[in-house]
């Protein structure tokens, strides 16, 4: 992903494998609790094209977190 912007998918798998290796918890775990991404406009929000549903009780700050971190290196996202 280094080279390119990385796909939606992608950038979500990325989320719940670092909240996995963050956490005691399995990726299994974070699966369903890490939601889809939202397209975002450029022309609203330039720094970033997409965002992530907010989670909802315990996790929503631990994935809020991740979402900061990823965002920090992978600010667009290729969406198919």
């Amino acid at each position: 992903m280094a080279d390119r912007f990385p796909t939606a998918a992608e950038l979500r798998n990325l989320l719940v494998t670092l909240l996995a290796g963050a956490t005691n918890q399995p990726e299994e775990h974070w699966e369903p609790l890490v939601g889809p991404l939202e397209r975002r406009p450029l022309a609203s929000r330039p720094a970033t094209n997409w965002a992530l549903k907010s989670a909802k009780g315990a996790h929503s700050e631990p994935i809020a977190q991740a979402v900061r971190i990823v965002r920090d290196e992978h600010p667009y996202v290729i969406w198919q």
